[in-house]
């Protein structure tokens, strides 16, 4: 499912960092919500700020592991399973930083994730 909330204006970002960061975040949550709703992708124009919100509805992140999912080679407890390497999150990280923006997560165990970027005009 894709959304756009509010007025659509430019945003300067590279275009090819951001397609790989919107790419890793949409396939990772197909890949950790099998047989769940379809993840939302959500893009969200406020006054002083630009957001990307990739939510799904899967297995969730449990909260020991929150503060290290963005770290080379981490893999959460849950997901130990379901194929990866462990760089998606790192990479994802990197790229939203070099675009001057920062990405945060909020989740539910066994419910669902969102992965927030959050870019400033």
């Amino acid at each position: 499912e894709f959304l756009v909330k509010g007025y659509e204006r430019y945003v300067k970002l590279d275009p090819v960092l951001m397609e790989h960061v919107i790419s890793a975040l949409i396939s990772n949550a197909f890949k950790y919500s099998v047989k769940k709703p379809n993840p939302i992708l959500t893009i969200e124009f406020l006054a002083k700020e630009f957001h990307v919100i990739i939510k799904d509805f899967g297995i969730g992140i449990p909260k020991n592991d929150i503060e290290n999912i963005h770290e080379p080679f981490f893999r959460a407890s849950n997901a130990i399973d379901i194929s990866g390497t462990g760089l998606g999150t790192s990479i994802v990280k990197e790229y939203v930083e070099i675009n001057k923006g920062e990405l945060n997560i909020t989740t539910k165990l066994n419910e669902q994730t969102e992965f927030i970027l959050v870019f400033k005009r």
